[in-house]
């Protein structure tokens, strides 16, 4: 018959005890709250830090993971006894925003950081695009026929087409090519386009 025999053995806790290393501060966003949604892409955050012994000697804000560098940012910086609050405006982008800030002890002893959520919800778009292209390639004359007036009407609709669709709510193009081209046509796709109810600043026109 096989005894196993086994001897406890009592393990100390074993304190570690960080030698001269300095406490580091303690930070807090304390503004915006979390999870507070904007509708204005720029905000002011509010950063504290208070020194629990260490002294104080950077603070740092980080917006989705990138640290906001004081050179590109507006910063300021208002000491209050023990506390050192921060400001920075920061740009939000669509959607969720993960604000995290930490704060360095003298001996540049890194605190625990402190994150938050908050959230963009653009404005609703309510300025409909209308794009009026005219592309004549062939004419009656054979001797005034083109060869890029078409291509180059073409890849304008379709670039407003594409990059009109984050800044508007509705991108409308109206597309007339060479033999359908005609006087009575251009003025009637423009008798259209004043009855949009578009508030009409300004008008363009390009010629190809």
């Amino acid at each position: 018959m096989l005894h196993l025999f086994f001897r406890a053995k009592k393990i100390e806790a074993v304190a570690y005890i960080r030698k001269g290393v300095l406490p580091p501060p303690e930070v807090k966003i304390i503004s915006p709250e979390p999870n507070k949604e904007f509708n204005t892409d720029t905000i002011t955050v509010t950063v504290s830090a208070k020194d629990t012994g260490g002294g104080i000697d950077e603070i740092r804000l980080y917006h989705n993971g990138k640290v906001i560098g004081e050179d590109q940012r507006a910063v300021k910086i208002v000491p209050k006894g023990s506390e050192v609050i921060k400001t920075y405006n920061v740009t939000l982008v669509d959607g969720i925003n993960t604000l995290r800030a930490t704060a360095f002890s003298k001996d540049r002893t890194e605190s625990n950081p402190y994150e938050l959520l908050v959230k963009l919800s653009a404005p609703q778009k309510k300025v409909s695009f209308y794009v009026f292209t005219v592309g004549i390639n062939r004419y009656k004359n054979p001797a005034l026929n083109l060869n890029y007036a078409e291509p180059d009407a073409k890849a304008i609709a379709e670039f407003f087409k594409k990059k009109g669709k984050g800044l508007f709510k509705k991108v409308e193009t109206i597309e007339i090519y060479n033999e359908k081209a005609t006087k009575e046509m251009i003025v009637s796709k423009l008798k259209e386009l004043q009855n949009t109810n578009l508030l009409l600043t300004q008008r363009g026109w390009i010629f190809l």
